[in-house]
Order: structure tokens, then C-alpha cells, then sequence
């Protein structure tokens, strides 16, 4: 059985670096069968020193009997180190995820570079090269790419974009002629029932899962409701990452009239995000840019329609009776797509409800994921020259 050497930041039970760590999670638990991983992490969650409670690391542990991980602490991190693991491992394949990581990202390529090692390469931004993501610290993300493209290697590399448009980015960023496969991310899976729900005109009840950043675009909800008529209730659940954007969205919280209920609900772990969403009408994320949008599709897959941007995969939303993607560029689409929500009836509800679970089987049902997947490692170091 081929071995796979996946690295990522963040792994469970960590949970507050949101999308990727279930990327990676969920293509462990489909393909542990066919492929034998080695996830190589860090100790810690997303904004945390504290090694995460009840795992051991600096040493092999199981995940869920489907793969070995090794959670490393912050001192464990050398080439030296690096070079000893690949040598008692011994991956057919590196999986690198994410991009502005020096462990996990960084610290691959050099111990590959630095000692000669002959072993393919696949590379997965999960979503870091897109626009709105490289609109956040722009001269920091600049630097770390003149870097980046410095010190990878000349062959045997290849990389896995999620859509269309991260092959593009790929391409701008990275360059024009890369080995780039496109292959969807394997989602959560979809409920078996409908949990009903009951819609009255003139009152809603929205949610949005994320971190708390610029690029989640919380402020654009909060101004979006601002002059609504009708009864709303708008729960926020999530880990803060960037406390100043957090203090801004408090200040508007404050200001919105009292038919506008909004409530700061904490972080919860993905296990329990299926469960929060069958309790609101619409899931709302106005993104600047999701490569794949792992909660847009939990709203899916247990029958809640999304209010989301045109800048994930998830496209033409009403035109399925599934939701809306609107304009970020102001409030005015928002604004009007939640005054829709807010007036619907109990029949027209159910049409989304209807529209938003068909969007998920199908995604479902047209994937081969085993069969794409096989392709993105049909790789062989014995080849490499």
C-alpha cells in the first residue's frame, strides 16, 4: 500500500483553523483504505501555545485507526529532525496543504532541497492564492512567495487545485506551465432526513460558522441588516482570530435596532456544526474567497440554504432554489437577499430547503472521488530520476 506523508498545520482534534483541517480529515477517513497516511502537524490549535489536551506528540499516534500523526512541538522543528522522519517512514508521497506555513510547508521543501531526497511532491494551497486571501497582508504574503518559489523544487512536483480558479491562481502565482490537476475536496456526509423547520413571514433565523477575519466578511452581515424591517435572529459562531475586526463588528452589534437580535456564540468543534445548522433558515457567509467552503456545504448537506459571494464554487444559487451569491461590493444585494428570507412563507421555504439538499447529493453523486483521487497519487518515487 502506497504511503502518504500529508502535511498541514492544523489536524484534529484542533478545529479553529476551520475548512483545511477538515480537508485533509475527510480525505484520511475516505481513503485510509486504499493509501496508508502519515500526517505530520503541529501540537497546537490555530492561535494557541498550549499543546492541544489528550494527544502525545513528538511520536506516532493513531487517528481514528485510519491514520498515524505525528504532532510535533515547536522546538522538534529542524531539517535534521525532518530528514530522520522521512527516513523512518519512508512516503512514496509529500501532500503539502497551505502555503504561509514554515513547519510544515517550508521545512518539507528544504529537507528535500537540502539533502537530495528523491521523492515526489503535491501541493495543495487550499485556497491561499486567491485574491481575496492575498489581499490580507499583501507585503508580508509577496515576500514569503519570492521565497517560496525560490526554493521549489525544478521536478517532480505537482499540485491540486480544488476548482477551476485555483488552477488559474496557481498559474499566476506559481507558474504558467505547472503540473496541475483539478479535483474537488471529499465534503462532509448528507443527512438522511430533513430536520423541519418552521418559517413565518416577517421573522428569520440566520447563522454564520467561520473565523472571525477580514475575509470572512462578518461587517458586511452586520451592515447588510441594518434598516431591515422584521424580526431577526443572527447567531455567530466561530474562533476570533483578528481581535481589532472583532471590535468593529461589536461596535455595529451595538448600533442595530431592536429587531435585530445578534449573538456571539462562541467556537464549537466540527462534530457539532451539522447539528447548529438544522436550527436556523439560512446559513450566511458573504466571503472574499473560498476554495472549496466547507460549511456552505454542511448547510447543504442537512437541507439549509446559503447566502454566500460569487467568489466560492458554489454558483447560481437561486437559479437551484438553494440560496443567493451576491455583490460583497456593498450591502445592497445582501440586504435584499435577507429581506427575501425574512418574507418567505412556509411553502416557499421549503422549496430552498428542497433546492439546498439536491445541491449536495449531486455533488455527491457526480464525484468519483476514489478514482480522482488515485489519479492526483499515481506517482511513483521509483521513478524519479
Amino acid at each position: 500500500m502506497k504511503k502518504i506523508l500529508l502535511t498541514y498545520n492544523y489536524f484534529h482534534p484542533a478545529y479553529k483553523a476551520g475548512g483545511p483541517i477538515q480537508s485533509c480529515a475527510n480525505l484520511v477517513r475516505y481513503l485510509h483504505g486504499k493509501y496508508d497516511f502519515l500526517v505530520f502537524t503541529r501540537n497546537s490549535d490555530l492561535g494557541s501555545v498550549a499543546p492541544l489536551q489528550g494527544i502525545e506528540f513528538n511520536t506516532l499516534t493513531n487517528f481514528e485507526g485510519k491514520a498515524q500523526v505525528f504532532y510535533h512541538g515547536k522546538e522538534w522543528i529542524t531539517l535534521k529532525n525532518f530528514k530522520k522522519l522521512l527516513q523512518e517512514s519512508n512516503p512514496d508521497i509529500i501532500y503539502i496543504n497551505g502555503i504561509y506555513n514554515w513547519d510544515t510547508v517550508v521545512i518539507p521543501i528544504l529537507a528535500i532541497k537540502f539533502f537530495s531526497i528523491k521523492i515526489p511532491l503535491i501541493i495543495a494551497p487550499r485556497g491561499m492564492f486567491q485574491n481575496g486571501a492575498l489581499s490580507l497582508k499583501p507585503i508580508k504574503k509577496k515576500i514569503f512567495l519570492f521565497f517560496f518559489k525560490f526554493i521549489l523544487p525544478k521536478k517532480n512536483i505537482s499540485w491540486h487545485a480544488t476548482d477551476s480558479q485555483e488552477k488559474e491562481d496557481i498559474k499566476k502565482q506559481i507558474d504558467k506551465n505547472a503540473l496541475i490537476k483539478v479535483i474537488p475536496n471529499i465534503p462532509s456526509i448528507i443527512r438522511s432526513e430533513v430536520v423541519p423547520i418552521m418559517k413565518s413571514q416577517g421573522e428569520l433565523k440566520i447563522v454564520t460558522i467561520s473565523l472571525i477575519t477580514e475575509k470572512k466578511n462578518l461587517l458586511l452581515t452586520l451592515k447588510s441588516l441594518k434598516n431591515i424591517n422584521g424580526k431577526v435572529i443572527f447567531d455567530i459562531f466561530g474562533p476570533i482570530k483578528d481581535f481589532s475586526y472583532w471590535e468593529k463588528c461589536k461596535d455595529l452589534i451595538d448600533k442595530l435596532d431592536s429587531n435585530i437580535s445578534v449573538n456571539y456564540k462562541g467556537d464549537r468543534k466540527h462534530e457539532d456544526v451539522q447539528d447548529i445548522l438544522e436550527n436556523y433558515h439560512f446559513f450566511v457567509l458573504p466571503t472574499k474567497g473560498e476554495n472549496f467552503g466547507h460549511s456552505i456545504f454542511e448547510s447543504f448537506s442537512v437541507y439549509r440554504p446559503v447566502i454566500t459571494s460569487k467568489f466560492t464554487p458554489w454558483k447560481a444559487l437561486n437559479n437551484q432554489r438553494a440560496g443567493w451569491n451576491v455583490d460583497i461590493e456593498s450591502t445592497n444585494e445582501l440586504s435584499e437577499a435577507i429581506t427575501l428570507a425574512i418574507n418567505m412563507n412556509q411553502a416557499t421555504y421549503n422549496e430552498y430547503v428542497h433546492g439546498s439538499g439536491k445541491i449536495a447529493y449531486t455533488f455527491w453523486e457526480t464525484n468519483n472521488f476514489m478514482n480522482q483521487y488515485t489519479d492526483l497519487f499515481n506517482t511513483n518515487k521509483s521513478n524519479i530520476r
